[in-house]
């Protein structure tokens, strides 16, 4: 019997009122897989530890090593929460820092340069300069 671990990615969009506004599916890196697979055998990896917008629109690709065009700076979760072998993040974006036309997402294991674990692309959210964006990003490991 054959067994694959997948990684699936999925991320719910709220604005500030707390409604869900979009989701979306990611792509696990390269760089993302490798630290897992390291992590697993006991090589000292950072774990997540912050989440970043940007405004990159180029495709999410395996090859990736950060997002195309950061918005501000990396923020740390409100949140990260283990359930079986499900992964929960979320994060809120303040507009005031954040404001514009947000394109892209991606999960690093450290504040500055570190490893991109997981990106996703997708069409513009406009986040404006008084409203939040409240990112629930889930990481499901499962047989295949």
């Amino acid at each position: 019997m054959k067994e694959k671990l997948s990684v699936v990615g999925e991320l719910k969009f709220y604005n500030g009122k707390g409604e869900l506004v979009r989701e979306e599916k990611n792509l696990v890196v390269n760089t993302g897989l490798n630290v897992i697979a390291e992590r697993l055998i006991g090589i000292a990896k950072n774990a997540i530890s912050h989440m970043a917008i940007g405004t990159g629109t180029t495709a999410a690709n395996a090859a990736d090593l950060a997002l195309e065009i950061p918005k501000a700076t990396r923020i740390a979760p409100t949140s990260i929460t283990v359930t079986g072998a499900v992964i929960t993040i979320i994060a809120t974006f303040s507009g005031a820092t954040h404001a514009g036309a947000i394109t892209e997402a991606g999960l690093f294991n450290a504040a500055t340069l570190g490893e991109l674990i997981s990106r996703v692309v997708f069409a513009p959210y406009n986040l404006g300069s008084s409203d939040a964006l409240t990112i629930t990003w889930t990481l499901t490991f499962a047989n295949i």
